[in-house]
């Protein structure tokens, strides 16, 4: 399934599981592409369940009000004001 998905042959010396978080992130960076070219002016968050402390990670894309923000090694979500008048002020 790999090599028929990736048109490359899986990396050797991995297991079944490795091999379904390598592909799962491939799919996830491929998914996230098309929703970077387009997006035009929305917004976009993805999330997905890893072995963080949290549970899960995130990205986000556009201009909207939610940042990811790093805080002793967990990732959270920084909210910034809701106009621009007070986002110019910071």
């Amino acid at each position: 399934m790999y090599a028929l998905r990736f048109k490359e042959e899986p990396p050797t010396r991995r297991s079944v599981e490795q091999l379904r978080g390598i592909e799962g992130a491939r799919v996830r960076e491929m998914i996230w592409d098309q929703i970077e070219s387009g997006l035009e002016d929305g917004n976009a968050v993805m999330a997905w369940s890893t072995n963080t402390e949290s549970g899960f990670d995130f990205m986000t894309l556009g201009k909207n009000r939610r940042m990811p923000k790093e805080m002793d090694g967990v990732k959270l979500v920084s909210f910034l004001p809701e106009n621009d008048d007070a986002l110019e002020a910071l």
